[in-house]
């Protein structure tokens, strides 16, 4: 729980009870914050469900303070969740496996959303800045770049992690010694 995620600053722990309190605002969930988020998230994404079930064409958005169309809520909350799979499989050192057609359904969402002139980007927004795709990125990479994760970010103590690291700091010090010269 205590594993850090590529989204900023947040350990696997605060990214569950990120997701429990969305939810819980939105449907009203009985929610518990010092709780393990763990044992929250069932009850709170049930709970999140049944009220979408028998949601109108709106619905209130408190963080927002404003009413949307349900669809859109919907929609948006779709795209995000693809992220947050994301965030947690490659916190946990695991493949998403998230089928292409719905990382596909995300893309329109994502454009959307994470648009550089979307209320929902920046500083204290929901995300942050887009980052630029590369071109050998897959599918579901180049959809993470859009809600500005590094699509090759790796858990800072890993091997790899600390191996890419070694080989940063070796080549900057070559770097500075060649200069010196």
């Amino acid at each position: 729980m205590s594993l850090a995620t590529p989204c900023g600053a947040w350990t696997v722990a605060d990214l569950i009870a990120h997701m429990n309190t969305e939810h819980a605002a939105i449907c009203g969930a009985d929610h518990h914050p010092q709780a393990d988020p763990r044992t929250q998230f069932t009850p709170i994404a049930s709970a999140w469900l049944d009220y979408f079930t028998a949601a109108g064409d709106t619905v209130l958005v408190p963080k927002m303070g404003a009413t949307l169309p349900t669809a859109m809520v919907l929609a948006t909350h779709f795209a995000d969740m693809l992220i947050h799979r994301w965030d947690l499989a490659v916190a946990l050192g695991r493949s998403t496996g998230t089928p292409e057609a719905l990382i596909a359904a995300a893309y329109p969402v994502a454009d959307l959303i994470t648009d550089e002139d979307s209320l929902l980007v920046g500083p204290g927004a929901a995300y942050a800045p887009a980052l630029p795709a590369n071109p050998h990125d897959d599918p579901e990479q180049a959809l993470v770049c859009k809600f500005g994760r590094n699509p090759h970010w790796l858990p800072p103590t890993s091997p790899a992690a600390e191996r890419f690291w070694t080989q940063e700091l070796d080549h900057l010090a070559s770097d500075t010694r060649g200069s010196q010269r």
